[in-house]
């Protein structure tokens, strides 16, 4: 009898055990509570700095600066192998010709169709872009071009005009130039020794505009 209770009291133990080993683990093993984690908070996004944009330029200014730049940009020289042609006004036609200069320094105006009206000599390179004036008022147009220091004037037969060309103070370095001085137009011409002017109504070179 004695041994049975034994028995039984050491099987009550062991369960006993057991349980509080279950019990020791469950309480060390499970959290409490679960952790609150904080809610992930937006970040604020950098505010933009406002963007000052550029004030529009009208049309007619860009069209003003367009106009202003050309007008100060100088004539390119011409390298002695080009063929320069320039777009010229056929008085005689009204259409507007190509004045050609060769490698060979030739002198060539072609028709509006590309058909050569004359070929003549001519004894050196244009420099920078020819001027079309009416050295007689008769409605009839003539070039002007500087060359070497030298300026001539070549009607539309191709025909250097009488009393030219006229000596300049020095080499030109930039073609003629239409200039405006009261009611006359004037023809500037820049050199190496300085500005002149070629003066229409006595067919010379002067060295200052008259006074207004």
């Amino acid at each position: 009898m004695k041994k049975k209770t034994v028995i039984f009291l050491s099987c009550v133990i062991l369960l006993m055990t057991a349980v509080i080993a279950l019990g020791v683990y469950y309480l060390y093993s499970t959290p409490h509570a679960k952790e609150t984690v904080p809610a992930e908070q937006p970040q604020e996004q950098p505010s933009a700095e406002p963007v000052q944009e550029e004030p529009a330029v009208s049309d007619t200014a860009s069209a003003d600066a367009v106009i202003n730049d050309a007008a100060k940009t100088e004539s390119p020289k011409v390298s002695p192998d080009a063929t320069p042609e320039f777009k010229v006004k056929n008085s005689g036609t009204g259409k507007m010709n190509t004045l050609k200069q060769h490698q060979d320094n030739k002198l060539e105006l072609l028709d509006h169709n590309g058909k050569s009206l004359w070929v003549r000599d001519f004894p050196g390179r244009i420099v920078g872009q020819p001027a079309q004036i009416d050295i007689y008022n008769n409605l009839k147009i003539q070039f002007l071009i500087a060359q070497g220091s030298k300026l001539h004037l070549i009607d539309r037969l191709g025909r250097e005009v009488k009393a030219f060309p006229l000596a300049l103070p020095a080499e030109a370095v930039s073609g003629p130039v239409d200039v405006k001085s009261g009611n006359i137009v004037y023809w500037k011409i820049e050199t190496a020794k300085g500005t002149v002017y070629f003066d229409k109504k006595s067919k010379s070179i002067i060295k200052d505009l008259p006074k207004e």
